[in-house]
């Protein structure tokens, strides 16, 4: 990867990485829907929804379609948090992640 897309990245990141959560759910779901719309592998998703609830009426048809944009929809967050990796991926671990129990990992 070359420098400079390597840069630019790493300022996405930076930007996500700092971003309020209600902004990263909202670009999460923002690539999503572009995904969606590019129709990134849809036939494959589609196929495998089918096998997952096979049948045709309405109601099954539905569900379908929910899950087709609710995965796409966790494509876009996952891409995203794949990207932070490149920016200051440790502090959002530092904004986000509680940590708990800790005193009974270190008993044990």
């Amino acid at each position: 990867m070359g420098v400079i897309a390597r840069g630019l990245l790493g300022i996405l990141a930076a930007l996500y990485v700092l971003s309020p959560g209600f902004v990263r759910r909202g670009a999460g779901a923002a690539l999503g829907s572009l995904l969606k719309v590019l129709k990134l592998r849809e036939p494959v998703v589609l196929d495998n929804l089918s096998r997952f609830e096979p049948g045709e009426s309405v109601e099954i048809q539905e569900k379908r379609r929910r899950l087709l944009r609710d995965s796409y929809r966790h494509l876009g967050h996952l891409v995203l948090e794949v990207l932070a990796l490149l920016g200051p991926f440790r502090r959002l671990v530092h904004r986000t992640v509680e940590l708990k129990g800790l005193e009974n990992w270190k008993a044990a």
